[in-house]
């Protein structure tokens, strides 16, 4: 497995010979490395099983922890969605009208009316159960796009905070190393004037200390500026939010791998499930009940219909087919001053032609081909493109595992150091190793972070329920 060539460098020398910079190193402090639990390091993955995923680990923990705005307000819009969808099977719509009026009528042609005002009141109540399947299946699609946009949030979300926690790690540190170069700076100063150095002899290492100073400013407000995108994103200092997948046992640099996290973490959808292919199949079931439909744009409408009146109560009832969609209706109304008592039965039919009626059904068609191709496609591009995905999500893991087991590796270098008595410019070296090689993996993790989100993206991948719970 081939990575990037920089990312596959060690602090003292490339990584054409790993297993003989990895034995080298375990010799010095065989007794006291994480590296040295490892039973074969032929390759260095191997100690991927051994090395802890802290704090990576609970980055993810806390990243799966936070909601943000844009999430809630993509809740809602899915739940209203369902909540249309389920009115939308229902098909059942009732309406009550009520409509008084008032008026002055007065007969003109008789010389002894002298006019009144009269009320009118009519009040009604119509129920209607429709079978629409287009608007069935226009819900259904809007419930899809609703639940895809809202994985996608969440996978953003999870991505910004992953990147955000560890960008405040990496601005924790140059803060710390800004610190350290500025009383160095400032120290050398006094030094130098207790030895009696001339104002000419002082003057560069006063430079020094104000580039350091401004330096150490600069870390200050980018060290803050990420403790404040925190914030924004709702992230604690802890993890208040408890996932049994997430917190029981010890988790390793390999629980972190693609398959790892595939396997364990979250739920992978077949191509034929994802999101994507399920907005193309409810496109092509619109298109083809528009292709249905289309001797209906002919006979616009049918309908038997009968109704009963008998002093200003009105019964009526109708079964009609419109555009397509069958109906079912009934009303019952009420009109003062109304003495009238007869029935009515009837049967009526709207038939239309217009000179797009052929254009129009030929296009209808041609819909339901594209629909098709459209699904066909993305079912044939969608293998490809999560092997893609996924294989760079593995060279990014595989970067991000190198370059912190080469971290894991200064740190014992460096323990063994100090254990041993080593010189202080020994150990002043090996610590800038070491903070160096904590930077080298922290961008690692990062481009990892968005690799890995990316695929997720690409699968469509939920996370599993019980990773979700609170206890």
């Amino acid at each position: 497995m081939r990575t990037r060539r920089d990312a596959v460098r060690w602090q003292h020398g490339p990584l054409a010979l790993p297993a003989l910079a990895v034995a080298s190193l375990i010799a010095l402090n065989a007794a006291g490395t994480t590296v040295a639990q490892a039973s074969d390091l032929g390759d260095p993955r191997t100690a991927f099983a051994i090395i802890p995923a802290e704090p990576h680990r609970s980055d993810l923990a806390i990243a799966l922890g936070a909601t943000s705005d844009a999430v809630r307000e993509r809740q809602a819009t899915l739940v209203a969605s369902r909540a249309a969808l389920a009115r939308a099977r229902a098909g059942v719509s009732v309406v009550a009208q009520v409509a008084p009026g008032l008026e002055f009528e007065r007969d003109l042609a008789d010389p002894a009316s002298t006019g009144a005002w009269e009320t009118d009141i009519d009040v009604s109540l119509d129920a209607t159960y429709r079978r629409d399947t287009v608007a069935i299946l226009r819900a259904r699609l809007a419930v899809a796009t609703a639940e895809a946009r809202l994985r996608d949030q969440l996978r953003d979300d999870l991505q910004r905070a992953l990147l955000a926690l560890s960008a405040e790690r990496l601005d924790a540190r140059a803060l710390t190393a800004a610190h350290a170069e500025a009383d160095s700076a400032r120290q050398a100063v006094i030094v130098a004037q207790q030895d009696g150095a001339t104002e000419q002899e002082l003057l560069p290492m006063r430079l020094a200390a104000e580039l350091a100073s401004v330096a150490l400013e600069r870390a200050q407000v980018e060290a803050l500026t990420a403790v404040e995108a925190r914030e924004r994103l709702g992230l604690s200092d802890s993890v208040p939010f408890t996932s049994a997948l997430l917190t029981d046992g010890p988790v390793t640099l390999a629980d972190l791998s693609p398959a790892a996290l595939r396997s364990t973490y979250v739920t992978v959808p077949t191509p034929e499930r994802h999101s994507q292919a399920t907005t193309l199949s409810l496109q092509f079931d619109i298109a083809t009940a528009h292709a249905n439909a289309s001797a209906f744009s002919v006979l616009r409408e049918i309908e038997l219909y009968g109704a009963y009146e008998n002093a200003g109560f009105e019964v009526e009832s109708r079964v009609a087919m419109v555009t397509g969609v069958p109906l079912v209706g009934a009303g019952l109304s009420w009109t003062n001053g109304e003495d009238d008592v007869g029935f009515t039965v009837g049967l009526g039919a709207t038939v239309r032609f217009t000179d797009s009626t052929n254009r129009d059904a030929a296009a209808a068609t041609q819909a339901v081909d594209d629909a098709r191709a459209a699904y066909a496609a993305f079912l044939d591009a969608q293998v490809d493109a999560e092997l893609t995905a996924r294989r760079a999500a593995e060279l990014d893991y595989d970067e991000f595992g190198l370059l912190r087991l080469q971290q894991q590796l200064a740190e014992d270098e460096l323990a063994a150091a100090l254990a041993g008595g080593a010189s202080e410019r020994e150990i002043q070296r090996l610590t800038t190793v070491v903070r160096r090689s904590l930077d080298a993996t922290e961008r690692a993790w990062q481009r990892y972070v968005r690799s890995l989100v990316r695929y997720l993206g690409i699968v469509d991948a939920t996370w599993r329920a019980d990773v979700l719970e609170e206890r």
